[in-house]
């Protein structure tokens, strides 16, 4: 976390990325909100303060979970040990939205296609991704407009995202499932 200071606080980086992702998600209706690959949970204790919503994060990192248990507090949002790779421990159709920042990149091929199958499966309504759409040496670029065609779900939104810092070059990105639309 420390490492990461200068994006914490009034005015910052987190507090923007917050405030974009809590309307994005707020305009989508939902009610209940899963992160998957929370960390810390920096977006999590942003989107507490904005959204009307049942908020629960995840990551496969028992140390980041502890420190996010911390950081969060005093707020009790759920916070879930877990890898999205190898099943997640929700049942299908558990949330409204399901978002991933900056997580889905470091998911190498062929694991994405079941880390994204995974999403699908607790999403009730909708999956929101701002992840980095190039490829180097610890980031992969996933085309997951493509696979979540194959599983039915459409694209809603595409868009590069506003808060790239430099040298990034993060897209936002809206799928609607198939589900939500019967």
């Amino acid at each position: 976390m420390k490492d990461e200071a200068f994006l914490l606080g009034a005015g910052s980086l987190t507090e923007q990325q917050g405030q974009f992702l809590a309307t994005a998600i707020a305009g989508l209706g939902a009610t209940s909100v899963l992160e998957v690959g929370c960390g810390y949970g920096r977006l999590l204790k942003e989107l507490r303060h904005r959204l009307e919503a049942r908020l629960v994060g995840c990551d496969f990192s028992e140390p980041q979970l502890g420190t996010a248990r911390e950081y969060v507090a005093p707020s009790l949002i759920p916070l879930v040990l877990a890898d999205a790779t190898q099943g997640l421990p929700f049942k299908d159709s558990t949330f409204d939205v399901v978002y991933t920042q900056g997580s889905l990149m470091h998911v190498p091929v062929p694991l994405d296609r079941a880390y994204r199958s995974e999403l699908a499966r607790v999403a009730r309504r909708y999956i929101v991704h701002t992840e980095d759409v190039q490829d180097s040496d610890n980031m992969f670029a996933h085309d997951n407009e493509g696979h979540y065609k194959e599983l039915g779900h459409r694209l809603v939104e595409a868009r590069p995202y506003p808060l790239n810092l430099a040298g990034q070059t993060m897209k936002f990105e809206v799928f609607e499932l198939n589900k939500a639309r019967e």
